[in-house]
């Protein structure tokens, strides 16, 4: 597998003139270039994983309340989805590379304010500013997957980014407890900065500038048009729609397990950690599962199985908590449920994107943000109920896995989704 050279005319190996992304991976985007979009991909769990083992120093030291010093992952996510909405259209309109290091170059900045924050207001600021920052790592990355490949080729990539996405959640508030030792909790937002400084450095020298055909600058009216333009097109919304209600299942398992296992089930925070790594790492290898099998059966038909899966799943989890039927059915239900989502987020983006040829930036950046609002919506729904039960958790994964799955019915019927594997929606 080659890598892909930095510069426009490089790419013309890699896109046909007259086409907007190539359907089969005729030449690898490389592993440099892979491992650069992953990095980037990884900005939000990074940013919202890392520091937490130091919350409870940090509301110490600033004098803050505990809901004050939480309010700093809310401020956070608030500037993700802020950012994904701003920096879509940007990217549409002026290019790839420009915004996706400038973002980077705002996050180390926001980073660092955060690390000298006299107070939790000035924290709060800075965590904002980082996640508007990092939205652009995000929303890019998805955008040029789509410039370069679509259809299973695009899933392909997706599932490899999912690789370097996975570790950060399971890796990060591990690494960030263990540096705390070393380190007051200033000391992890300059790490935060310093990696930031290292996805710097490989995006200038591996992500090439993969949009073709310019736009001129739209402005707010144009960026708001282009927004309705594309959430209003079905063959985008569906399938956004299809990953925002499975996304916000995860949201769910997320929001709620802890208290389930814990409070519910009398699971020692140790043994929850294991657990919650443990399916982590499921939905890591179903992606690279879906990446090795995604060239000769299509996006289309591994959504369907990623989403019948998940509906088992979320099925034995809502009959085994209804049932008093213990662990030993909640969690390989759960591990099913989260493991799916391997299956369905690469082929779910691959076909919203599918047909945005001059909008994905702005698609990518809907994209994210419907499935944080859904996500928000949602995962309360994992605390209702008088005592610690698994029952209300896993009542709202079930319906929402069996709202998506009744939704890909309805979209297969309409636009025959077992077309031929490289040709998937063609």
């Amino acid at each position: 597998m080659r890598g892909l050279p930095v510069g426009d005319a490089a790419l013309q190996d890699h896109v046909p003139a007259g086409r907007a992304a190539v359907d089969t991976p005729r030449a690898g985007p490389g592993l440099r270039l892979a491992f650069t979009l992953g990095a980037l991909s990884s900005f939000g769990p990074l940013s919202t994983d890392f520091y937490l083992p130091g919350l409870p120093a940090l509301s110490s030291d600033l004098h803050a309340h505990a809901w004050l010093g939480q309010a700093t992952v809310t401020g956070f996510l608030v500037g993700l989805a802020v950012g994904q909405i701003a920096i879509g259209p940007v990217a549409d309109s002026i290019g790839r590379r420009r915004p996706v290091l400038a973002g980077i170059a705002v996050y180390i900045a926001a980073s660092l304010l955060c690390a000298v924050a006299p107070s939790i207001e000035v924290l709060l600021v800075g965590r904002f500013a980082q996640g508007v920052a990092g939205a652009a790592g995000i929303v890019i990355s998805r955008a040029i997957v789509r410039d370069l490949y679509n259809g299973a080729a695009a899933a392909r990539l997706f599932s490899r980014l999912m690789l370097v996405i996975g570790v950060a959640p399971i890796a990060a508030p591990a690494l960030g407890a263990e540096l705390l030792r070393l380190t007051p909790w200033r000391g992890l937002f300059v790490v935060l900065a310093l990696v930031g400084g290292l996805i710097f450095l490989l995006a200038a020298l591996y992500v090439p500038e993969t949009l073709k055909g310019r736009m001129p600058a739209r402005g707010v009216r144009g960026s708001a048009a282009a927004l309705l333009a594309v959430a209003v097109r079905p063959s985008f919304l569906s399938f956004a729609v299809i990953q925002g209600l499975v996304l916000g299942a995860l949201f769910t398992y997320i929001a709620g397990s802890s208290f389930v296992f814990e409070r519910a089930y009398g699971v020692t925070p140790e043994t929850y950690g294991i657990l919650f790594g443990a399916n982590a790492l499921g939905l890591v290898a179903f992606s690279q599962v879906n990446g090795s099998l995604v060239l000769r059966f299509g996006p289309a038909r591994l959504l369907r199985v990623g989403m019948l899966v998940g509906l088992l799943g979320s099925l034995v989890l809502a009959v085994g908590a209804a049932g008093g039927l213990g662990l030993v059915v909640i969690i390989p239900a759960l591990f099913t449920v989260v493991a799916s989502f391997g299956l369905v987020a690469p082929n779910a983006t691959a076909l919203a994107l599918e047909d945005l040829a001059e909008h994905v930036g702005t698609g990518s950046g809907l994209l994210g943000v419907l499935g944080y609002v859904i996500g928000a919506a949602v995962a309360p729904l994992a605390g209702l109920g008088s005592r610690p039960s698994a029952t209300p958790m896993s009542a709202a994964i079930l319906g929402l896995e069996l709202a998506a799955f009744l939704l890909l019915i309805v979209v297969s019927r309409r636009r025959q989704l077992d077309a031929e594997p490289a040709q998937a929606l063609a």
